[in-house]
């Protein structure tokens, strides 16, 4: 009696420990592709006005059950100078814990925190139009749009930002090249 008992205890931690994981929407995306896969995204960030701008590629490596690899480079320009340091690769596993106050419906869907608005738009990039949910979002000392798409690996088709503060900050990130082996 006492097993069985401490056995219907252990289900149900386990369970509870379960209902706050769900299937990471990252992985989801990547897991549609094949591995060669890859998404480039350009980006110009204006601090006090002096513009870096920066090229981040990032390929699926492998698609496994319970992950996919993600090689990323990037690639930095700061007045002049060019920065390339070595390529890294990630692990994104199929499914992920919501933090404390996280809601699943929005993280499924990439809504970020302080979401003020939302729609649909279809956006000229990389050549191609590309259907895309957007998201407007503020916080305390900034504010910013996001495009996200599950027809582009790794979702995110561009991305402005602006904070404010004694240095203002002012970044426009993009999909510029796409790759669909």
């Amino acid at each position: 009696m006492r097993l069985l008992l401490t056995s219907l205890v252990l289900v149900s931690a386990s369970s509870a420990v379960r209902a706050d994981e769900i299937e990471n929407p990252e992985f989801a995306n990547w897991a549609k592709f094949k591995a060669g896969a890859s998404v480039t995204l350009s980006s110009t960030v204006h601090i006090n006005g002096k513009p870096t701008t920066q090229r981040l590629k990032e390929t699926l490596v492998e698609v496994a059950k319970d992950k996919v690899v993600i090689a990323t480079e990037v690639t930095i320009e700061v007045q002049g100078q060019v920065l390339a340091p070595n390529a890294l690769q990630r692990e994104v596993p199929k499914t992920l814990k919501l933090k404390k106050g996280e809601k699943k419906e929005d993280v499924l869907a990439g809504r970020p925190a302080g979401t003020v608005e939302e729609g649909i738009e279809t956006l000229k990039l990389a050549g191609a139009e590309v259907k895309a949910r957007w998201f407007r979002y503020k916080g305390e000392a900034f504010e910013g749009t996001v495009w996200v798409s599950d027809a582009v690996p790794g979702r995110v088709v561009k991305h402005m930002r602006t904070e404010g503060g004694e240095v203002p900050v002012n970044s426009v990130l993009e999909l510029s090249a796409l790759k669909k082996p």
